[in-house]
């Protein structure tokens, strides 16, 4: 049945069963199965599936927005007020045929660059103004603030309107309980000789009063018993306005022993209304307190009431902050997801409080050639622009690299003026990157750091006599020659700009370049190999040259005006809530703080037969500690109030400093990746080693040159599964990621998407 929502489409499927045919075409294996046992393995659970809105994109277009897509109405009823366990999800991206069947879109048409998903509550809404926590990419993570809820969404009330105040209430602050009834009959019985209130548990031997025989006594003064008269549950004030009495007596050791009051209808000042409480033995210790909605998704009106000495106490089970309120999804997040599995083992799952939506941002590149005019063999437009470094047989498109256009200005903190020779080369982890300015635009702004003051206009030109990139003639007429191998020399009456190696600062597209997001050593090796994601002046590609709406063509070049049409799919998987563990994102980067890098071309001839591997592999390690994976904000990606983020101080106090892995995924780029390893220094020990599958083919999910999938390491008490590894807050790791040098690559990541437990409830 389908579903619509505006620009989604929410296409519900519902089934019972704990092994099912997955959705993606893909025989789902794991890194890591215990001695003897198979790599395959397979999702659990009921399944719905959806998809995403209908997007539109042109050749070379970078598509990277957010999504929103309602969950099917089932499920959002289903779930209301309760716990949805997660037990895992597949993604695909289809084009939907005339007939409504979807079929898988192959990569080398629309390539899944990475995505970021979060699961949304009922509880929280997406803020406009962004967090202050950065994410794994530098940007700010979504600022979820709590949606106010509406005291007629799910009335608690009697017939007149007025608050139902009967249950089981909370005060969190102290932890004692309350048990509210309707009863308006006799409180209990006291002795009127000494006050004795009679205790039916230790008086009586569980008898109620009026079933005590004649001749009990009083334990304490030995009165008669009918020298005990009934408690009464108090003075009503004004029994017309006050339509409901209740009483409350405490469950626990501190607090009134019995209680009694009213509640009052909804009025302008209280829209819920309040309530008035005395205590049984002190009518003069009494309360005053109004309701309202506790902060707990799909919580009901009359859920929290907050008393006059400032106590608030909340009805069961409506407690604030016991579950998730979003979950991230960000597993197998590139252009793996569709082979690499994204489950977790019986017990474990990721816990959302009455999820309603879906939000994700994909970032999808269209690689599509039939969009455009070029009739050549094979599925790789020769399209590009000029900074691709994809081989001209290369079975991927350079465009999935994010390769640094001439729509993308790029402007330094500092220029050169050179009258002799070439622009310097800047070496850049063993490759030399030409410092010449390669637009017009940066010539203009080059020239003007240059000639302070000067009325500057810069003229193009396409000439072997001049030379290549920006120069400048004495009085700072400004030329670009657009011939990148023009063979002529700086000169004095023809003055070279040239960016200053030493300059690692400045703008690309206008956004400020961080000189600074390369860490040290050894949390990163970028900066001590000189990796030429860290300077501006070599930085040729990659996220800050791959907005959302950017067009991967130089600005000379014809973008192709047909476009493709195509949808995210998902599959989730889920149970029905049984105090399963919830399973927090945990996070590490082998490019520690920048969240990707370059793979410099090898130095060795890697297509001679006999070239030693080795050669033709680039290899970056970081080292850290097991509290560094639990950061908020890129750790997480959430905020601790959506209580998605594990607790580093609840694991040093309650488990001894030790948090439990079950679930490990290497995030890498095609075509370039090889491996990621997580070791444990302090135990010399291999925890996780994933290692790319690359495709054989044309189909979807077997696209030669790509990453089709990515095994990931799984551990759990089940059959075929290894014990979860137990990591410490101040555990030493280190992570090793190997990649195929044979060809340069721009802007590939490292990243370890993870998922962790705590070890006791």
């Amino acid at each position: 049945m389908a579903v619509h929502h505006g620009l989604a489409v929410a296409a519900l499927t519902l089934q019972l069963c704990w092994a099912v045919s997955p959705m993606n075409r893909f025989n789902y294996q794991i890194a890591n199965p215990a001695a003897g046992s198979p790599e395959s393995i397979e999702y659990r659970g009921e399944f719905f599936e959806m998809l995403g809105p209908s997007t539109r994109s042109q050749y070379s277009e970078v598509w990277w927005s957010s999504q929103l897509t309602p969950l099917p109405d089932q499920i959002v009823q289903r779930f209301s007020g309760k716990v949805m366990a997660i037990t895992g999800y597949e993604v695909d991206i289809v084009r939907v045929l005339p007939n409504g069947s979807h079929t898988s879109i192959p990569c080398y048409e629309q390539y899944n660059h990475h995505y970021t998903a979060y699961l949304q509550g009922a509880a929280v809404k997406m803020s406009s103004e962004p967090s202050s926590l950065r994410g794994p990419h530098g940007g700010p993570i979504p600022n979820w603030e709590p949606v106010p809820q509406q005291p007629s969404a799910v009335p608690r009330s009697t017939h007149d309107g007025t608050c139902a105040f009967s249950g089981i209430w909370i005060n969190l602050a102290n932890g004692i309980k309350v048990n509210v009834t309707g009863a308006t009959g006799p409180t209990g019985y006291r002795c009127d000789i000494c006050q004795h209130v009679y205790d039916p548990a230790k008086d009586g031997g569980g008898l109620p009063f009026d079933k005590l025989p004649d001749s009990w006594v009083c334990p304490v003064c030995g009165a008669p018993k009918s020298e005990y008269k009934p408690i009464s549950p108090g003075v009503w004030a004004h029994p017309e306005t006050f339509p409901e009495r209740f009483q409350a007596s405490c469950i626990g050791s501190v607090g009134w022993r019995d209680g009694y009051g009213t509640v009052d209808p909804p009025s302008t000042e209280y829209p819920q209304g309040n309530a008035s409480l005395a205590a049984t033995d002190d009518p003069g210790l009494h309360s005053t307190g109004f309701f309202s909605t506790s902060e707990a998704a799909s919580a009901p009106s009359c859920s929290k009431i907050v008393w006059s000495d400032g106590s608030t106490w909340y009805q069961e089970p409506y407690l604030p902050g016991a579950m998730p309120t979003v979950q991230v999804l960000s597993e197998g997040n590139g252009n793996e997801h569709r082979g690499s599995f994204k489950g977790y083992p019986a017990g474990f799952a990721q816990l959302i409080q009455s999820p309603v939506s879906l939000r994700n941002s994909p970032m999808i590149i269209n690689l599509n050639k039939k969009l455009t005019t070029d009739s050549s063999p094979g599925h790789v437009a020769r399209l590009l622009p000029r900074r691709s470094i994809a081989p001209l047989n290369a079975s991927y498109s350079g465009l999935l690299e994010c390769p640094c256009t001439s729509r993308k200005v790029k402007i330094v903190d500092r220029y050169l003026a050179l009258r002799s020779g070439h622009c310097p080369a800047v070496v850049i982890d063993a490759t030399s990157v030409p410092s010449a300015v390669n637009t017009a635009d940066e010539c203009l702004a080059a020239v003007q750091k240059l000639c302070v003051g000067a009325n500057t206009t810069v003229r193009r030109a396409c000439s072997s006599t001049i030379p290549a990139g920006c120069s400048l003639a004495a009085d700072c007429d400004a030329i670009f020659n657009n011939m990148s191998d023009s063979p002529a020399d700086c000169s004095p009456s023809q003055t070279c700009a040239c960016r200053d190696p030493s300059s690692i600062g400045g703008t690309i597209a206008g956004v400020p370049f961080n000189r600074g997001v390369c860490a040290a050593a050894p949390t990163s090796e970028l900066i001590a190999t000189n990796n030429g994601i860290c300077n501006i002046s070599a930085y040729e590609g990659g996220l800050r040259c791959c907005q959302g709406g950017s067009f991967l063509l130089d600005s000379d070049q014809q973008v192709p005006e047909p476009v493709d049409t195509w949808q995210m799919k998902y599959r989730f998987y889920f149970e029905e809530f049984t105090q399963q563990a919830n399973l927090f994102r945990v996070w590490w980067s082998t490019e520690a703080t920048n969240n990707e890098y370059d793979v410099p071309k090898s130095t060795a001839d890697c297509l001679a037969p006999l070239t030693d591997p080795e050669l033709c592999t680039h290899q970056i390690e970081s080292r850290f500690q097991g509290r560094d994976i639990l950061a908020t904000g890129s750790g997480c990606m959430a905020q601790p109030s959506t209580h998605a983020c594990m607790d580093a101080s609840r694991v040093a106090a309650k488990d001894n400093g030790y948090f439990q892995l079950v679930y490990a995924a290497a995030h890498c780029h095609a075509p370039s990746c090889i491996s990621l390893e997580l070791w444990d220094d302090d135990t010399k020990t291999l925890i996780c080693k994933n290692a790319a599958v690359y495709g054989q083919g044309v189909d979807p999910m077997d696209e030669a040159g790509f990453v089709v999938a990515i095994p990931p390491c799984i551990w759990g008490e089940a059959t075929g599964l290894r014990t979860p590894p137990r990591i410490h807050l101040d555990s030493n790791l280190t992570t090793i990621k190997r990649s195929n040098s044979t060809n340069g690559h721009w802007g590939v990541m490292a990243l370890w998407q993870m998922r962790a437990a705590y070890l006791s409830p």
